[in-house]
């Protein structure tokens, strides 16, 4: 028995087991894999960077002590 004959027997053997909806789904991923890589569409177009600029505007804060020497460093800047 080959490699592939064997992986083909284990597939069938644990597939037998399965309820009717899970071999749905591994029929359906079985033909997601037939079917090749899916790229979705926005993955493949580039956005200008003008678009870009200031999509996070908002969205993000920095506190106003950012950069203030923290206290439990205090002893190593000294």
């Amino acid at each position: 028995m080959t490699a592939s004959a064997g992986i083909r027997e284990t597939l069938l053997q644990e597939v037998s087991v399965l309820s009717p909806d899970y071999c749905s789904e591994v029929l359906g991923f079985i033909e997601a894999l037939k079917a090749g890589p899916v790229k979705p569409e926005a993955a493949n177009e580039k956005r200008p960077f003008s678009e870009m600029c200031g999509i996070f505007k908002g969205k993000i804060w920095m506190a106003d002590d950012f950069d203030a020497p923290l206290e439990e460093m205090r002893e190593y800047m000294e």
